[in-house]
């Protein structure tokens, strides 16, 4: 969530500016999931097989993200 904050402050600032200071301010308060259950391996994997397109998106706009934080990081 930080590395998205920071990069949509950097690129949209008049949208987001100061987002980070707020964020981090608000992150105090916590929700927990009480009786959390294990998914199993085998469920993990059906899952990827049938949700193959969307882990690709995934895994493609963590990359854009972490591409953009490191270019925002560097410039700073």
């Amino acid at each position: 969530m930080n590395k998205t904050l920071k990069v949509l402050e950097a690129r949209i600032p008049q949208f987001f500016r100061g987002i980070s200071a707020l964020y981090s301010i608000k992150q105090k308060v916590k929700n927990r999931t009480s009786g959390k259950k294990k998914i199993s391996e085998k469920v993990k994997n059906i899952l990827r097989q049938n949700l193959t397109m969307e882990y690709e998106f995934y895994n493609f706009i963590c990359k854009r993200l972490n591409d953009q934080f490191n270019l925002i990081k560097k410039s700073s």
